[in-house]
């Protein structure tokens, strides 16, 4: 279920002064709370966790129970999804133009409200859209304003994001690296037009290639064709003893197409010579 939560400032204070306290903030998350607390959110939009780690949670799960159990009990909240009217905002009928961008029938507590056309691509974008409606109505914009700001959003940088064409097939750049991520912009991918989907996929440091090895293998397994690039180390320098040419492997062993080459030059002459017209990378 996805929640829509108006925070008081005081649960964020908690929040953050509660994990600083217990795990030292030796994580990213202490500073992902730091930055919530420095912005003063008024609404947080709960769609979804991920973690380039399994076991990321661990210890880290009383504090998950207790900072949403505060922020349940002293905040306003309503739910938003798809295609069921037990949600406050909910999203009917999704379809895609000619460009693959959305548009839906959007329901409020059951109730036809209006069709909402949007100006960027995917079934999550949907999402997004009804969380950006639910906050926007919050605050008392109307409809047709909530409208007119949908339709001119075009989306953020790097998010399925247009860069032009090559040799007449179409190049997006997306900065997916988390297989929910990567399965988002896959699907989008298939809704805009075209002949046949490439992906080029740079894993992304060794602890999360190796603790989601096999879900990066189910998700681009979906795509027609998949171009594996070194794995980007990051920060990291223990190989884990893992590899883009281990996850190659395994995309394959699922019945995928995938090609894995140790430089970039390799990859660029590998795909002027085998994307067509009407292609999609």
């Amino acid at each position: 279920m996805k929640v829509l939560l108006t925070v008081y400032l005081g649960v964020w204070i908690w929040a953050l002064a509660a994990y600083w306290f217990f795990t030292g903030g030796s994580d990213a998350m202490g500073y992902s709370l730091l930055f919530l607390w420095l912005l003063l959110p008024a609404t947080t939009f709960v769609v979804s966790f991920l973690t380039g780690k399994k076991d990321y949670w661990g210890k880290r799960k009383w504090f998950l129970v207790l900072a949403f159990g505060l922020m349940y009990m002293l905040a306003e909240y309503a739910t938003f999804g798809l295609e069921n009217d037990s949600y406050d905002y909910c999203a009917k009928n999704i379809g895609y133009d000619a460009f693959g961008h959305a548009h839906f029938d959007y329901y409020y507590k059951g109730e036809f409200i209006d069709h909402i056309q949007l100006n960027v691509n995917g079934e999550h974008n949907v999402k997004n859209a009804l969380a950006a409606i639910a906050a926007a109505k919050r605050i008392g914009i109307d409809v047709d304003t909530m409208k007119k700001g949908l339709l001119g959003f075009t989306g953020a940088k790097r998010r399925f994001e247009l860069k032009g064409t090559c040799n007449d097939f179409t190049v997006v750049d997306d900065y997916a690296h988390h297989p929910t991520e990567i399965r988002a912009t896959l699907e989008s991918a298939k809704n805009y037009p075209h002949n046949e989907l490439w992906c080029v996929f740079q894993p992304h440091t060794y602890t999360r290639t190796k603790a989601l090895m096999d879900e990066f293998a189910d998700v681009l397994a979906t795509a027609e064709r998949v171009i594996l690039a070194d794995i980007y180390a990051a920060r990291e320098t223990d190989t884990l003893g893992v590899s883009s040419s281990d996850l190659c492997d395994k995309i394959n062993e699922r019945g995928g197409k995938a090609y894995y080459f140790p430089t970039f030059d390799e990859i660029e002459a590998f795909l002027l010579e085998n994307c067509i017209h009407g292609d999609v990378l």
